[in-house]
């Protein structure tokens, strides 16, 4: 389905097919914050990236498409994520400068922070995520979703249709059509189709590219 047939389903069954109630932008914000709900909440969007550590780095900045992060591979051993709290008092009991293979990390402003400080250049740190979906930005785009999804997403707009009208027993009675058709299909196998394969970022200042799959 593509935002156009959405806009002109959600209209019908809204009766505003003279753009009156509502603008198409509305709509545009709502397919994008409903497409986030569905991905967030039944992990539809699966990848991992993949970057080599570098020798005595510790910070490293994560894929910007992350919506919701599930785990962090060091060396194929999964990493324990702790609070920042924690990893503080981590540090505190062996000393900041404590070089060696990491053992604890913590994500904190778009970056990934491990200790102890890696200690070789080869060994590969793995993120597991649900990234977000594509934003749509005109009509012809098609929903980053599963078919069987854009249903929900045109339940989640009439919600939003109600809520802008005040009618909250209307907004009450889709919202949880909405949210009970998602987790009716999460049961479904789950969708780790990449539109893109094979993205590599360029270096940053502290930490290297990252490769991606999924």
């Amino acid at each position: 389905m593509k935002v156009g047939d959405v806009i002109t389903r959600v209209r019908k069954i809204a009766g505003d097919i003279d753009v009156l109630q509502f603008s198409d932008a509305d709509i545009f914000t709502w397919i994008n914050d409903a497409a986030k709900e569905c991905a967030s909440d039944n992990q539809l969007l699966q990848k991992d990236a993949t970057t080599t550590v570098t020798l005595g780095v510790n910070e490293y900045n994560l894929p910007e498409d992350i919506l919701k992060l599930h785990s962090v591979r060091y060396n194929t051993e999964k990493l324990n994520l702790v609070t920042m709290n924690e990893f503080d008092n981590t540090i505190s009991g062996y000393g900041s400068n404590e070089k060696g293979t990491p053992l604890v990390g913590y994500v904190w402003a778009g970056k990934l922070k491990l200790f102890p400080i890696p200690d070789n250049s080869t060994e590969k740190i793995v993120v597991s995520y649900t990234r977000s979906p594509v934003e749509v930005i005109a009509v012809s785009d098609a929903i980053d979703l599963p078919t069987m999804y854009h249903r929900r997403i045109v339940d989640y707009c009439l919600a939003m249709v109600a809520e802008q009208d005040d009618d909250m027993e209307r907004y009450q009675m889709k919202m949880e059509e909405f949210k009970t058709g998602v987790q009716n299909l999460k049961d479904q196998p789950e969708w780790d189709n990449d539109q893109y394969p094979s993205i590599t970022v360029s270096d940053r200042d502290m930490g290297g590219g990252w490769d991606y799959y999924g």
